[in-house]
């Protein structure tokens, strides 16, 4: 691993965390509303995931 890449994996590590744990903590605080938003995104993304296997079997 160059240097660079250390660098810019470091700067990864560090701003997952900035936004990690505030959002975490403000989610545990209003848990009940944000419950239903992250299941909505949750079930969006299951359905796209599905939709490109699809496509990937059928190219195939």
């Amino acid at each position: 691993m160059t240097s660079a890449e250390w660098q810019l994996s470091t700067m990864e590590f560090i701003l997952g965390w900035m936004f990690a744990v505030p959002t975490t903590i403000f989610v545990m605080e209003r848990k009940e509303k944000f419950a239903d938003v992250f299941k909505f995104i949750y079930e969006i993304l299951h359905l796209l995931k599905e939709e490109a296997i699809k496509k990937y079997k059928k190219s195939r």
